[in-house]
């Protein structure tokens, strides 16, 4: 999180590539969820975790447990934007899923950013 550029640079990538936003998009939102899992599991085992879940593999888990390693204890903030990106889609705020999911990237780039900076978000 964090880098802006690179964010929008492979988005924009995606897109031009033939990539459709809406997929995406659930595929940012689907991987926000297991890391928001992965954070609230504490120092469960990925296998266990895997297990409980049902859906997903123990090595797609270990791999997004490991990165939620790497984000601040407890921290949240990715994860709720997540939530208001896909809400406002779902209200209509947003009407395109390319406007939410840029929404969404630039989100988790200010996020990263601020935490870097010492500030909050």
């Amino acid at each position: 999180m964090g880098d802006l550029r690179s964010g929008l640079n492979e988005l924009e990538r995606l897109v031009a590539g033939g990539e459709e936003p809406a997929m995406l998009l659930a595929q940012l939102l689907g991987q926000m969820e297991l890391a928001t899992v992965a954070a609230a599991a504490g120092g469960k085992n990925s296998d266990a975790v895997a297990r409980d879940l049902g859906a997903v593999t123990p090595g797609r888990l270990s791999s997004v447990m490991d990165l939620t390693r790497q984000q601040a204890p407890g921290s949240l903030c990715p994860a709720a934007a997540g939530v208001v990106a896909d809400r406002n889609l779902k209200t209509g705020r947003v009407r395109k899923p390319e406007e939410a999911l840029r929404d969404l990237v630039l989100s988790l780039a200010t996020f990263g950013r601020d935490r870097s900076n010492g500030g909050s978000s």
